[in-house]
C-alpha cells in the first residue's frame, strides 16, 4: 500500500506523516500472531482513516528533483 502525499503542508513538496504503533502479523498460516512494529500513514484525504500497517508499514514514492518531506 502506498502513503498519500499532503502538499497543502509544505507548498511544492509532497509530505508524509507516518506514526510508529505496535500490532500484530502472521507470518506463516502454522504459526500464531507475532508482536511487530510498523508504521501508519496520515491519509490526507480522510484524516480519520489512516492507511494500514501492512507487514512493515506504507511506501511512499518520490519523484527525481521534487522536494519531499516526511515527519
Amino acid at each position: 500500500m502506498s502513503a498519500i502525499p499532503d502538499p497543502s503542508v509544505y507548498p511544492g513538496a509532497d509530505y508524509y506523516e507516518f506514526t510508529m504503533r505496535q500490532g500484530t502479523w502472521q507470518f506463516h498460516r502454522d504459526l500464531g500472531p507475532s508482536p511487530v512494529w510498523g508504521y501508519w500513514a496520515t491519509n490526507p484525504h480522510d484524516p480519520h482513516n489512516p492507511i494500514g500497517m501492512g507487514c512493515l508499514g506504507p511506501t511512499f514514492n518520490t519523484t527525481r528533483d521534487h522536494p519531499t518531506v516526511v515527519k
